[in-house]
């Protein structure tokens, strides 16, 4: 049996397993935790209170997306100015929308197909 301290029993594949002794939880969002070599409780802790951190499933599937689109405008007929956004949330069972909106940037217009329109 391998030493569970050895650094090829860290979390490589980011599947959330952990060696024996070891925290799982820290495993599975940080793929590390305070117990594998060269790391330490102040390491551990640091990155869970670091804000900036992004679990990097969230990465290519974030909790909430906001995609924009640009369209000519049918009020003043200005290329490329109607800009419409459609906020989306991750939940257990998917994608879902949760807002939309459009508004002209030339001639501040809001087309009133965009608020009926879904994605």
């Amino acid at each position: 049996m391998s030493d569970p301290l050895d650094t090829a029993e860290q979390d490589v594949a980011g599947d959330g397993t952990a060696p024996m002794g070891h925290i799982r939880a820290a495993h599975r969002v940080l793929g590390w935790c305070a117990l594998c070599p060269e790391k330490d409780s102040m390491d551990e802790l640091l990155a869970w209170r670091d804000d900036s951190y992004m679990d990097p499933a969230d990465e290519a599937n974030p909790l909430l997306a906001i995609a924009n689109a640009y369209a000519d405008c049918r009020a003043c007929g200005e290329s490329e100015s109607a800009l419409t956004s459609v906020v989306t949330i991750r939940t257990r069972t998917g994608r879902r929308q949760v807002a939309q909106w459009a508004h002209c940037l030339a001639c501040d217009d809001v087309p009133e197909e965009a608020a009926d329109e879904r994605t």
